[in-house]
């Protein structure tokens, strides 16, 4: 099983102080540093335990699509059967190509998406 969420507002600086964890542990991306945006999308594999990064200059998409891709390599090398991804509805997670390719990866890959707004329940005020 997996949690996967992205975030576009990592700026490259000599240290960043949080990031998405399990208890008890906090992991440091290393670089050199700089004022430059990028994106990342983290997927949280239960239960071993492990984040899984990709870097993406925006998200969209394709890079999407790379994400799932490596995502299935890890699964295909620690030989589980099924990965149950648990994503929310961004629009890159939702489009037709995005829909497409998850079709196509019946085989080793189950869907669940959240209900619309439903981890910002601050977003739900009329």
């Amino acid at each position: 099983m997996a949690f996967e969420d992205e975030t576009t507002t990592i700026t490259q600086k000599p240290c960043i102080r949080k990031s998405m964890s399990f208890e008890g542990e906090q992991h440091k991306i290393e670089h050199n540093g700089s004022r430059k945006k990028f994106s990342a999308y983290i997927s949280m594999l239960w239960p071993d335990q492990k984040l899984m990064y990709d870097f993406y200059d925006v998200m969209n998409s394709n890079n999407t699509i790379n994400h799932l891709e490596n995502l299935k390599k890890y699964v295909m090398k620690i030989r589980w059967k099924r990965l149950i991804l648990i994503w929310d509805n961004a629009s890159f997670h939702i489009s037709r190509m995005v829909n497409d390719y998850v079709k196509a990866q019946k085989d080793w890959l189950t869907m669940i998406h959240f209900p619309r707004r439903f981890l910002c329940p601050c977003c739900n005020r009329h």
